[in-house]
């Protein structure tokens, strides 16, 4: 099994407060809107270089949007996340892959 690279420590912070966000349920699932007043290209910008620190999987990439698959610290693909943007907010959208009871976005 690969083994998973440590984080940048300005994206530890941010891997550990989204840690902190899960749902429970079948097929559990978690959406969040967050405010932003940067051009969506300026914050899927921001998003490849987060997800390529984390060492998640992107899946595609748009103007508009962007699809990942997040991985557990035993390197097994968990959740898939899909990052869309919606009138000045960020819609964030974990959803979990497996059969786990729980999404932990």
């Amino acid at each position: 099994m690969a083994e998973i690279p440590a984080l940048a420590p300005r994206w530890q912070d941010v891997q550990d407060s989204l840690s902190r966000t899960w749902s429970f349920g079948w097929t559990p699932s978690f959406e969040a809107s967050v405010p932003t007043a940067r051009p969506p290209l300026e914050t899927l910008a921001l998003l490849i270089e987060a997800i390529e620190q984390f060492g998640w999987q992107i899946l595609y990439v748009s103007e508009g949007s962007l699809e990942t698959k997040r991985h557990n610290s035993h390197g097994i693909w968990t959740e898939k996340i899909v990052c869309s943007f919606d009138a000045g907010a960020l819609r964030v959208r974990s959803e979990s892959i497996e059969q786990s009871p729980t999404d932990f976005g």
